[in-house]
């Protein structure tokens, strides 16, 4: 059985004067130092370290050893990100007998908690830099000024201890970071004329005349698209223009598909055929999907077959990329041309020969399914967002520890929006340490997917537990279900009053509180989780009126009304306080047959009082539910710890002791009639709950 590939990726490009090599990756004891000197040979080398996104103390070790073995004239190093400039800080001969000259530089949104890595250019900026004259930079997100992110002094104290860098001819040679080749090929079969457009776009006089003299139907295929470089897109975007056939663009991959989306007046009066993506199946392969107006119109698969291996790979999510697209339908003439050309006919035979890039997830050891250092072990779940994994990560030594791994879908994580979201959500939840929410160990981008580790809790979401009890027809004794709830509320708590690394109030609010996102452990510990929609109290913008955030069934009234919407944490206290009457009664107060009258009975409906289906329900519980669902957001507890004090003073009252193992001897029936906790899957939204950003629409908003 052969050792797992190490997911770091290295690429020696030819120049003139010398090579560029570029790294990609995590630099750690997998780092291989024989091919890093084999491919470093030659005259003036630059090491682009852009794609490193974090250097491991093994990995220290390697990198120092292939530094010293190379025999290039010069060496530089360019835009180092800052997991890498801190290496340079503070590991003494971490750049040999090398210079950098560019680098990127942490900046923060204290007002929407964005992160921005700024560009510097030390051949240009050193002086600047060396007077402290640090560049504003407004927040790409909200356009708020953003705040350095680090002592300036500790973050450039490697570059300003040494001269300014010097760049030979040679060196500026391989330094120059002009576009490369633009590939064109051309096929014409009957009225179809097909062109092949691969490489990085830029404006090319080839290009422009390509499309004279273009008539009939006519197709570019774009799945070979690299960069993108504006003054390309401005020539393309004139030449789809010009006078002519109208063009069709298939196959759009990344690269393209994101500037027409940051520009869609690009598209001019062309028509967007389908769309292409290389998600990765769980084996780590490439599999090429191609999404047309037809396939979201008739199919109803959401998964396709790898077909190197044959394991299934999720799709939904990049299904639901293209609707967000404007395709159109397409001639059937140029559909079955495509369909019988994945290439032309000169490039079939290179197609042939090409080596799959290597896995991310490989098999390994004894056949076992390996992410970077995470062992996969199987599949929990899947959202709109991510898919989450049971996990074994592996670590020096013999070192084991089970962890949840949360990884972005394939194919969104070239999608800034998607990325953003799920960063979000680790930088947000990373900020909370608190016993009643679940944790984050690490994140961090495997071959170009998103991973966020988090805590594993050995039991099971607070919806299956509703779920068997229901079953069972056993409520939750009013102790323990004042109990559970008072732990939820200790967690939101911390999060409502979060505080910055500087000392300032930061609250995060959930905004997707609902059993789903509960997790009772076989010892009894209450978590919340999945905070993939929550936001900062002060950078959250007004959410239109159409627009709701979280599980249809558990949104606060104020979020469905039309309007201006205040998100504040009240609106995560009145979810909290659904759950505390289902647990007492096994029945949600406001759920009806569909979504919409869901909505109508949250906004408008009497709430059921909760002794009339279990008479036992102590007045004080009755009394907590009744205030946590009041309607206006004034008479509802003002802060979750208001409500927690409550039920802790109920607690006192009751005269039993709850704690944890009170918990977990109550559920214990439940996980048993659950089956094994491993056996567990997490639950999907469910009974006409929808996920995030559900539009209201057809019948008009409740009121």
């Amino acid at each position: 059985m052969s050792a797992q590939p190490s997911p770091f990726k290295m690429l020696a490009v030819p120049r003139a004067g010398g090579v560029l090599l570029s790294l990609e990756g995590v630099l750690n004891e997998q780092f291989d130092v024989q091919q890093f000197v084999d491919l470093a040979q030659g005259g003036s080398l630059v090491v682009d370290l852009n794609g490193v996104v974090r250097v491991t103390s093994f990995g220290v070790r390697q990198w120092m050893t292939a530094l010293q073995q190379i025999k290039a004239e010069s060496v530089a190093f360019t835009h180092c990100r800052p997991s890498v400039v801190a290496q340079f800080n503070s590991v003494a001969r971490f750049g040999g007998q090398g210079q950098v000259v560019s680098l990127f530089a942490p900046y923060l949104c204290p007002s929407c908690g964005h992160d921005v890595e700024v560009p510097i250019d030390l051949l240009r900026q050193y002086d600047q830099l060396k007077r402290g004259a640090l560049e504003q930079v407004a927040c790409p997100m909200c356009g708020a000024a953003t705040e350095f992110d680090d002592d300036p002094r500790t973050y450039f104290s490697y570059v300003l201890s040494r001269p300014a860098p010097v760049v030979s001819a040679e060196l500026a040679a391989v330094l120059d970071d002009g576009p490369r080749e633009l590939t064109v090929d051309k096929v014409v079969e009957g009225s179809v004329t097909g062109v092949w457009l691969s490489g990085e776009l830029h404006r090319s006089p080839g290009l422009k005349r390509l499309f004279d003299g273009l008539e009939g139907d006519v197709v570019l295929v774009l799945d070979g698209m690299g960069r993108i470089w504006p003054d390309g897109l401005e020539q393309l975007t004139r030449l789809v223009n010009a006078e002519g056939p109208r063009l069709l663009l298939a196959r759009v991959a990344s690269p393209l598909r994101e500037a027409l989306s940051a520009s869609p007046q690009s598209l001019g009066r062309a028509g967007l055929m389908s769309l292409h993506f290389d998600p990765l199946c769980l084996n780590g392969h490439q599999v090429p999907v191609d999404i047309d107006l037809r396939w979201l119109r008739d199919a109803a698969a959401t998964v396709a077959p790898c077909v190197t291996c044959g394991a299934s790979v999720e799709i939904g999510a990049l299904l639901e990329v293209a609707r967000r697209s404007p395709l159109v339908e397409a001639p059937a003439i140029v559909q079955q041309f495509l369909h019988g050309h994945r290439l032309p006919p000169e490039r079939v035979g290179a197609q042939a020969q090409h080596t799959p890039r290597p896995a991310p997830a490989t098999s390994g050891r004894g056949g076992r399914a390996f992410f970077g250092r995470y062992e996969l072990l199987r599949r929990l779940g899947r959202g709109g967002m991510a898919e989450v994994f049971l996990a074994e990560q592996h670590a020096v030594g013999g070192f084991v520890k089970k962890v949840v791994l949360k990884r972005i879908l394939p194919g969104l994580s070239a999608d800034h929006y998607f990325r953003e979201m799920f960063l979000q959500e680790a930088r947000l939840a990373a900020q909370l340490s608190h016993p009643n929410v679940v944790q984050i160990f690490d994140v961090d981008e495997l071959d170009g997917a998103l991973i966020i580790a988090m805590e594993y809790v050995e039991g099971s979401d607070l919806n299956r537990l509703l779920r068997a009890a229901s079953r069972a027809h056993a409520p939750f004794s009013p102790v323990i279900a004042a109990r559970m709830i008072a732990d939820v509320c200790a967690g939101l708590s911390a999060a409502h009053t979060s505080v910055m690394k500087q000392g300032e109030l930061y609250p995060i609010i959930h905004r997707d509180v609902s059993p789903h996102n509960v997790m009772i452990s076989s010892r009894g510990m209450v978590k919340i989780t999945d905070f993939g929609i929550a936001k900062a109290v002060d950078s959250i913008d007004h959410t239109p009126s159409s627009t709701m955030k979280g599980k249809v069934s558990y949104i606060a009234p104020e979020l469905i009304r039309p309007g201006k919407k205040e998100i504040d944490p009240r609106i995560d206290i009145f979810p909290v306080a659904i759950m505390l009457y289902q647990l007492l009664s096994l029945q949600h107060p406001f759920r009806r047959e569909n979504e919409y009258d869901t909505l109508i009975a949250i906004v408008k409906e009497p709430l059921p009082d909760i002794r009339t289906l279990v008479t036992s329900v102590p007045e004080a519980l009755w009394l907590v539910c009744q205030r946590g669902l009041e309607r206006d957001p004034a008479m509802r507890y003002q802060t979750a710890l208001a409500m927690q004090n409550d039920l802790e003073a109920f607690l006192v009252e009751a005269g039993e002791f709850s704690g944890t193992g009170s918990i977990a001897r109550f559920c214990s029936p439940l996980f048993d009639a659950l089956g094994s906790p491993e056996q567990h899957e997490i639950s999907e939204p469910t009974d006409g709950d929808s996920g995030v950003n559900r539009t209201v629409a057809n019948r008009g908003e409740p009121r």
